[in-house]
């Protein structure tokens, strides 16, 4: 819990960053298990479940298209074990991605962009929904809760890959894949292990657009650093102004 404060601390700093946007992001998530028992793979199905959550975007270098993106996310985990008497994992996670994205075009424009990089997750609850077939006798369903640290790994670690398209209206889509590479699985070996995988597809709004207010801006001037629309090449009003009558005139 130490870490996953720590972590979230840290994302909370980035999006009240002066000079970051951030955006909220919610979406459908596909998630599977890759599970071993004595070296036998036990076949698996996805899961579908929700994924949302908030996200921060730092400009690196904005000559070369780089970002910094954290975020934290809640996100619902699992998969459909397919077997005679089938199971039905769910987890609850919290994960924080820390990703490198690469943007085309310019600021306040329409823009691709891909990234990747790891993530740390917190699995924080968990359920087995299971059906037991008896013959002529019929069936009988139930729930068992998984224990954190007892029955799953507290902590889980991976790499994940996304890309997607950002509008001039701040809309964004954005499609995802994540791979744990941690076993899951207390006291499990290279033989008998859990690991965790989804993938997804997410619409997200990024807010603090294109202006940064600054004090002459709260004033009723026009900001430094409107970017939209603005040529490199150009002026705005305001700088013009400043290049004319000297700095500290308003």
């Amino acid at each position: 819990m130490k870490k996953s404060a720590l972590l979230l601390l840290f994302v909370i700093c980035s999006i009240c960053s002066a000079y970051a946007q951030f955006g909220f992001e919610g979406g459908v998530n596909m998630a599977n298990l890759s599970l071993k028992s004595n070296d036998l793979k036990i076949p698996t199905k996805f899961k579908a479940g929700p994924s949302f959550g908030i996200m921060a975007d730092l400009a690196l270098n904005d000559k070369h298209h780089i970002y910094f993106e954290p975020g934290v996310f809640y996100q619902s985990n699992g998969a459909k074990i397919d077997v005679k008497d089938p199971w039905d994992y769910s987890l609850t996670c919290i994960t924080f991605p820390l990703n490198i994205e690469y943007k085309s075009g310019d600021k306040c424009s329409e823009r691709f962009f891909c990234g990747a990089g790891p993530y740390i997750r917190e699995n924080i609850s968990g359920s087995a929904d299971y059906l037991n077939y008896f013959g002529s006798y019929g069936s009988s369903t139930g729930t068992t809760d998984l224990v954190i640290g007892t029955d799953i790994q507290r902590l889980d670690y991976g790499l994940g890959l996304n890309a997607g398209y950002l509008g001039k209206k701040h809309w964004y889509i954005r499609v995802n894949y994540a791979i744990g590479l941690s076993n899951d699985l207390p006291g499990g070996d290279d033989k008998n292990h859990i690991k965790q995988s989804n993938g997804g597809i997410a619409l997200g709004f990024m807010v603090r657009g294109c202006r940064h207010h600054s004090w002459y801006e709260s004033r009723g001037g026009r900001g430094r650093d409107h970017w939209r629309g603005l040529k490199k090449n150009k002026w705005s009003r305001h700088q013009i102004f400043h290049r004319e009558k000297g700095p500290g005139t308003y």
